[in-house]
């Protein structure tokens, strides 16, 4: 798991990089960081989070 974290943040970083992505002055974390967490979430997290999805929407009817 640590492996692929670290990928998808080198990725993430070059991607950034290759499209010329300036940073905001005003950041706390770096871009590459906050992309990889939202990718790290969806990779390893969406099947615990699909249950509450079912959960919700049945409920909310």
């Amino acid at each position: 798991m640590d492996t692929a974290i670290i990928g998808m943040h080198s990725l993430s970083g070059v991607w950034l990089q290759a499209r010329c992505h300036q940073e905001s002055a005003q950041h706390t974390l770096v871009d590459a960081e906050i992309t990889t967490i939202a990718l790290t979430a969806a990779r390893f997290f969406a099947a615990t989070s699909e249950p509450l999805r079912r959960c919700s929407s049945s409920s909310a009817t």
